[in-house]
């Protein structure tokens, strides 16, 4: 007996070519159309997708419109008007293998202790990535999960077991825990892109509240999906934008769930001679940079660094008294 699974995707104008594929992909699907339902978010896009998209070919489709611009308003509501038990994230540029809603399904009636999991995510680059960003590609939203792995930890300690939001599969139970905490949190609005803006972290926040209720999060490698990569996406400056705000993400994330305020640099008076032993140094790290280009390592230690410290002044800007 299959419950009935819910398919949600969250989208803000959609490229066409791609969105196309996605719908493809579940027509394409081994599970029968009347064991699943389908939801097509519209977070705020300029065309009403309702007049673009014809969902006719699905028995259970929907269109709803959420005005609220943000991945995480949508997802919000994408978990209020689902019906089904098991609710499954399909991002616009994803494309689900013919096996993935009847996998899903399988694996959360056979591993009850599991309340979110995800899989295998392969890219489909536009273009090839601009040389020498090596494994840095693999920002944009690729996941190599070749062994069944699982976790039952508190919260942030099970965060490498947790699923990104592609493909991601929550157990109802699970999503409205999170819809109750976002509720009572409006920082968590924080943990995900709105329009143009590249935050992150809100499917990890989702999907470790299946650990706040007692329940695994998890990686299966029966799940597979492609996701479509556009050319500007695989270029050195969006990669590192991509890293400079996941870094943002990450402090906002953890001062949400443990309290931890990002790390500030100490202020300390120097004395004479460690000012120009200091100053030295400034002069010669210059040198060498201009001598020598930066390393991947070292440009990925800039953006992440930019990031944290924008987070710490965002966070400690909240507890300042408001003018009147």
């Amino acid at each position: 007996m299959h419950r009935l699974v819910s398919v949600i995707i969250c989208t803000h104008n959609p490229r066409e070519d791609y969105l196309r594929r996605v719908f493809d992909g579940l027509e394409d699907q081994s599970m029968a159309k009347n064991h699943w339902e389908l939801l097509l978010i519209d977070n705020a896009s300029t065309d009403l997708l309702s007049e673009k998209w014809n969902l006719s070919w699905h028995p259970s489709a929907r269109h709803v419109r959420e005005e609220e611009l943000g991945l995480t308003p949508a997802r919000l509501r994408g978990i209020g008007e689902a019906q089904g038990e098991i609710l499954i994230f399909v991002d616009d540029d994803n494309i689900l293998a013919k096996n993935y809603l009847e996998q899903a399904s399988k694996i959360a009636s056979e591993r009850p202790w599991v309340g979110a999991f995800g899989g295998h995510i392969e890219p489909e680059f536009e273009c090839e990535p601009e040389p020498g960003l090596g494994k840095l590609v693999d920002w944009v939203g690729v996941v190599r999960v070749e062994e069944e792995k699982w976790a039952l930890a508190p919260s942030c300690s099970a965060m490498n077991y947790a699923p990104i939001g592609a493909g991601m599969v929550v157990r109802k139970k699970v999503a409205k825990h999170y819809a109750d905490l976002s509720d009572a949190h409006p920082l968590r609005k924080n943990l995900d892109r709105v329009g143009a803006s590249l935050l992150c972290h809100g499917d990890t926040d989702l999907a470790l509240c299946s650990c706040d209720i007692g329940l695994a999060v998890g990686q299966f490698p029966q799940l597979q999906l492609t996701h479509l990569i556009p050319s500007r996406r695989v270029c050195e400056e969006y990669i590192f934008s991509l890293i400079e705000s996941a870094a943002f993400s990450d402090a906002i994330f953890r001062f949400i769930r443990e309290s931890k305020i990002p790390h500030k640099k100490p202020d300390y008076v120097q004395c004479r001679s460690e000012k120009l032993f200091r100053a030295y140094q400034t002069f010669r790290n210059e040198f060498t940079r201009k001598t020598q280009p930066k390393t991947n390592q070292e440009k990925f230690d800039e953006a992440w660094g930019r990031g944290v410290e924008r987070a710490r002044i965002h966070i400690e800007s909240l507890s300042q008294p408001t003018s009147l």
